[in-house]
């Protein structure tokens, strides 16, 4: 994928969630915390209403500001 392409996929599949999540070109999404920001690879919601879905392995890092 060349990097022309990855933005574009950026810039037309980024939304808002809900008022505390991004979702940014279905690839990662930001959760903002007060003091921090998870960020998590993208999952849909019918992967996440699965029984067996665990989410702590989507996580990937937590930026402290």
């Amino acid at each position: 994928m060349t990097k022309e392409e990855l933005f574009e996929i950026i810039k037309n599949n980024s939304h808002v969630i809900d008022e505390c999540v991004i979702s940014l070109g279905d690839l990662i999404e930001i959760k903002i915390n007060t003091d921090s920001l998870d960020i998590y690879k993208f999952a849909t919601e019918e992967e996440m209403s699965a029984d067996d879905y665990d989410f702590d392995s989507d996580y990937l890092t937590t930026i402290h500001f």
